[in-house]
C-alpha cells in the first residue's frame, strides 16, 4: 500500500506532525507550498487569510503537484485556521485527481478545532474523506487507529 502525506506548514508544528506520521506509516512526503510567502506575524496571517476567504482566493502553489493517482490513501495535514483549512490547501485538492481516493485529514491548532472544515474538503475534491485526527500531540497507536492499521 502506498500512502501519501502532503502537508501545509506555516509555523513548521503541521510539518513536524507530518514527518512523525509519514515515518509511522511509511508514508511519501509532500508540502503544500505558495508561491506567496505569508508574514511572521499571527495576526498579519490571519488578516491576510481573512481576505482570501471572503474573496475565494487561492494562492498560487509553488513546484508541481504529486502524480496522486500511484498512492492508494492520502494522508491531508494542515493547520486549522479560522476553523478550517487554509486556502492553499483548498486550492491542492481542487488541483489534484483525488477521485474515489481516500483522503484522511489531519490538523495541528493552538486550540482551536476545525469544526468549519466539515464539508470543505469534500466539495474541493470527489474522494472518500475520513474523520480528521487531531494531530497536535501525536501518538503513534493514535496514527494506527486512525488509519485502521
Amino acid at each position: 500500500m502506498k500512502i501519501l502525506v502532503a502537508y501545509f506548514s506555516k509555523s513548521g508544528k503541521t510539518e513536524r506532525a507530518a514527518m512523525a506520521i509519514a515515518a509511522a506509516v511509511d508514508g511519501e512526503i509532500y508540502r503544500i507550498r505558495t508561491k506567496k510567502k505569508y508574514p511572521l506575524s499571527f495576526m498579519l496571517t490571519v488578516n491576510e487569510l481573512r481576505k482570501e476567504l471572503k474573496t475565494g482566493e487561492r494562492p498560487a502553489l509553488a513546484g508541481g503537484l504529486p502524480k496522486v493517482e500511484q498512492y492508494d490513501k492520502i494522508l491531508l495535514g494542515f493547520p486549522v485556521w479560522a476553523g478550517s483549512l487554509p486556502p492553499a490547501v483548498i486550492g491542492f485538492l481542487e488541483k489534484c485527481d483525488l477521485k474515489g481516493k481516500d483522503v484522511y485529514p489531519f490538523f495541528t491548532s493552538r486550540g482551536g478545532a476545525a469544526r468549519k472544515a466539515d464539508g470543505v474538503i469534500e466539495a474541493a475534491c470527489e474522494a472518500k474523506v475520513h474523520p480528521f485526527m487531531n494531530a497536535t500531540r501525536l501518538k503513534k497507536v493514535k496514527v494506527d487507529k486512525w488509519l485502521g492499521l
